[in-house]
């Protein structure tokens, strides 16, 4: 088994692994940032952006700007 999918941080680090992919998907540019976190269980806007922010070195939508159209489609 491998440790860091054990680790407490983990599964928070796959959700903003979600949120990092669904900001850069261009089939999903109509969804505000909040609505991305929400649908990744980030149910406070404030506390997905630092968590974001601590992860990347940029703010969500800095992120969305710079990656746009860089992201897989939504199925």
């Amino acid at each position: 088994m491998n440790w860091c999918s054990t680790t407490p941080r983990a599964p928070r680090r796959r959700r903003l692994d979600r949120c990092q992919r669904d900001l850069a998907d261009p089939s999903l540019h109509h969804l505000s940032i909040a609505a991305i976190a929400a649908r990744w269980g980030f149910a406070r806007p404030a506390d997905f952006s630092r968590a974001f922010r601590r992860a990347t070195g940029m703010s969500p939508g800095e992120y969305r700007r710079a990656h746009r159209g860089r992201g897989e489609p939504s199925p």
